[in-house]
Order: structure tokens, then sequence, then C-alpha cells
């Protein structure tokens, strides 16, 4: 099944266009998922369950002069990115000082 055939499936509620785009691009977004979070995390599948929630609310302004496994990928890739900064400590100390527990800079100790 062609591209834009799937996706019109899809649209309209195809329950075979519906797996058929899910099979087609699982493995790859799962694998694009452990590339940035790694294997052990527990995220990876929601992260590939998001992308195709998102993907599914988009798809109708879907552009066909770019690849749609390219665009679902980018989606992958900014809710990794995502997660990953949601996961990061605060680094609001000055001059790149890390931050002291509880999110406040550090600063410059006293005697």
């Amino acid at each position: 099944m062609n591209e834009r055939r799937m996706v019109q499936g899809v649209l309209v509620g195809d329950r075979r266009a519906q797996d058929a785009f899910f099979r087609a691009y699982r493995d790859r977004l799962y694998r694009t998922t452990v590339h940035f979070l790694g294997l052990e995390d527990s995220e990876a599948e929601d992260i590939v369950q998001e992308t195709f929630l998102i993907a599914h609310q988009k798809l109708a302004r879907f552009d066909f002069r770019h690849k749609l496994s390219t665009w679902l990928i980018q989606i992958t890739i900014n809710l990794c990115y995502e997660r990953i900064r949601q996961r990061r400590p605060e680094r609001d100390g000055p001059a790149g000082e890390p931050a002291a527990p509880g999110g406040r800079a550090a600063g410059p100790r006293r005697a």
C-alpha cells in the first residue's frame, strides 16, 4: 500500500490502513527512540505511542512532497528531546555554575 493511499485510509478510519500504518513505522520509530533515550528506557514505547497519536491528529495536513517516515521520525525526535529536557536538572546558575539542590545557583562559598 503506498503512503498516500495508506494515509487516506487512516483518515477515513479504515482498520487495515491503520494497522498497515502502525506496522510500517513502529519498529523504526522505536529504534529512533532507543537511540536517543537508551535501550533500557521504559518510556520508549510511550514515545512511539505518542508519535502515532500526534501523527493521527495532524495527518490530514501532511505534505506529500516529503516522506512520511521522515515526518514521523522528526515527531519522535522532538518527543525524545522533550523527555530529555524534563529529566535534566535545572542549570540556572550564573556563568554556567551548576544549580544547587532545590534549583538555585550554588554561588560562591562563604567562610
